[in-house]
């Protein structure tokens, strides 16, 4: 994982992540608006998710996408901190908790996508949101043991927290599948349309908040990271168009 090649990567997920919510969950959550201030409360919903992420974030500070060093890279840190109002100590407890948390949204997320798929005969249900996860999972996984590694924790724990981390998406996501598909239909239908809308705000705001800033703070490669960007979104809405084929065919 060299300097550049993690900044593209990040830049590819963030823009995937972003098509996502913008093409394939706000388009979903919007089948469920059934009154007339459906709307206002899909855009609460929304809110929710990004206060919700945010919050995570600015208290626990548990991503760190920084890996490697060189001159251009620490002028570039140093510039960063420069604007950042404040710095909040890493330690692994903090990140394990945060994304912890914030995989568990992923994976509500994921089990509602794929409820709805299956309730409107989709085929292919979730592959998009599930696609989204597992490009962005492996970076949270990375972060995690370089943390963990630098605070001393033994190899054998590291495995341990790791298996652990990758099996909360799954298991969330199957406990949210199968609740929500015990609901009475009017409230099915209510949930499944909140759920999504939330998960609209929170991967907005990993993608526009977490991610994308760190095309800001590279000056170098540019050019490169936004072409990182853009591919990562027409893939996003790749998927959005064949769904919608393979729905209507």
């Amino acid at each position: 994982m060299t300097h550049l090649g993690t900044q593209v990567i990040i830049t590819f997920v963030a823009g995937f992540i972003l098509g996502m919510a913008v093409f394939h969950l706000l388009p979903h959550a919007l089948e469920g608006i059934e009154s007339e201030h459906g709307f206002e409360s899909l855009a609460l919903w929304i809110m929710a998710g990004v206060a919700t992420v945010i919050i995570m974030l600015r208290l626990l500070g548990f991503h760190q996408h920084e890996f490697g060093s060189s001159s251009k890279i620490e002028a570039e840190l140093a510039d960063r901190d420069a604007h950042l109002h404040s710095s909040l100590p890493m330690t692994f407890v903090g990140v394990i908790l945060g994304l912890s948390m914030h995989t568990v949204i992923e994976g509500v997320t994921l089990g509602t996508s794929i409820r709805f798929a299956v309730d409107g005969d989709i085929l292919l249900p979730g592959l998009g949101v599930a696609l989204a996860i597992f490009l962005h999972k492996p970076l949270d996984a990375y972060s995690i043991t370089i943390i963990m590694r630098d605070a001393g924790i033994s190899v054998n724990v590291r495995w341990l927290i790791n298996i652990g981390f990758a099996l909360i998406c799954p298991i969330t996501a199957i406990f949210s599948y199968f609740v929500i598909g015990t609901l009475e239909e009017v409230l099915h239908e209510r949930i499944i349309s909140a759920a999504l809308a939330f998960g609209t705000g929170a991967f907005l705001c990993i993608a526009l908040y977490d991610l994308l800033p760190e095309i800001s703070f590279h000056k170098h490669d540019r050019f490169r990271l936004l072409g990182s960007l853009f591919v990562g979104v027409a893939l996003a809405y790749g998927l959005f168009f064949l769904e919608d084929v393979i729905h209507q065919g």
